[in-house]
């Protein structure tokens, strides 16, 4: 899940940049809106449409970038709080939409 979900990440920025613009200042430092890995956030800024379903698996897939894919816990607590409201199905039904989804992306 952490590599389709990087996978996904690096689809979402690349179609962020088709909209113009560059993710590196004149000074040669990484902007602002791609310092983050919020997968429904760079979909949205993409103008990529999606479903509320869909936009729930990348929260998900958001997850695997965020802690769940490297480490135990998340580095922010509040995090930890809002993950755990995600309802994603079983584990099955998470990969197979998550296949899905990053296809149609």
């Amino acid at each position: 899940m952490l590599l389709l979900a990087y996978a996904v990440e690096c689809r979402l920025k690349a179609a962020l940049l088709k909209k113009g613009g560059s993710p590196v200042s004149p000074e040669g430092i990484l902007q602002k809106q791609f310092k983050h890995h919020n997968l429904r956030r760079f979909a949205v800024e993409a103008g990529v449409g999606l479903s509320e379903t869909d936009l729930q698996v990348l929260d998900g897939l958001t997850a695997f970038l965020e802690w769940r894919g490297r480490y135990p816990i998340p580095t922010k607590w509040e995090r930890l709080r809002d993950l755990t409201r995600l309802d994603l199905g079983s584990v099955g039904q998470f990969t197979e939409n998550a296949f899905a989804l990053s296809a149609r992306i």
